[in-house]
């Protein structure tokens, strides 16, 4: 009797250990939806800084003049102004382009690099952004379905 006692000890052991996993997976999956929820909702504005001046004028310079070769330094500083300010629609959009801008000129490049693809999907974040924080914004269609298309087109290349 007594092994059959122990299996069942073991048993319920692993019975009670399996529902309290699933029960802390439950539950901490509705704290996070919970928490998402309860989440400051981020709100546009066009509130500049000093940052964000020096960034939107850098970024507008090197694109006039065609700088590709700037373009790290013109993505640190927006970047820079987007950590201070997160709901500056115009950082967000120059975020958006100039990611775009790299990714369309890295063609240019003899070798190249790895992160290219990350420039796009950021370019692809950013405009989605622009675009949930000001739906009134039309402007940025013709990026997204130009994106869209090319994301297709990079996934049946991989294939």
């Amino acid at each position: 009797m007594y092994p059959f006692s122990m299996a069942k000890t073991i048993s319920m052991k692993n019975f009670s250990f399996l529902i309290i996993s699933l029960l802390s997976i439950c539950l901490l999956g509705s704290c996070s939806n919970i928490a998402s929820r309860l989440q400051h909702k981020k709100v546009y504005n066009l509130q500049e800084t000093p940052l964000s001046k020096v960034a939107n004028q850098y970024f507008w310079t090197n694109l006039h003049k065609g700088k590709y070769d700037s373009l790290p330094t013109v993505i640190s500083l927006l970047n820079a102004a987007y950590l201070e300010n997160p709901g500056n629609l115009k950082i967000i959009d120059h975020l958006g382009f100039a990611n775009i801008w790299r990714y369309a000129e890295s063609q240019r490049l003899n070798q190249p690099t790895a992160d290219i693809l990350q420039s796009f999907v950021l370019s692809r974040h950013f405009f989605d952004e622009s675009y949930l924080l000001n739906r009134q914004i039309q402007e940025f269609s013709v990026f997204w379905e130009t994106q869209k298309s090319q994301k297709a087109r990079l996934l049946i290349t991989d294939s």
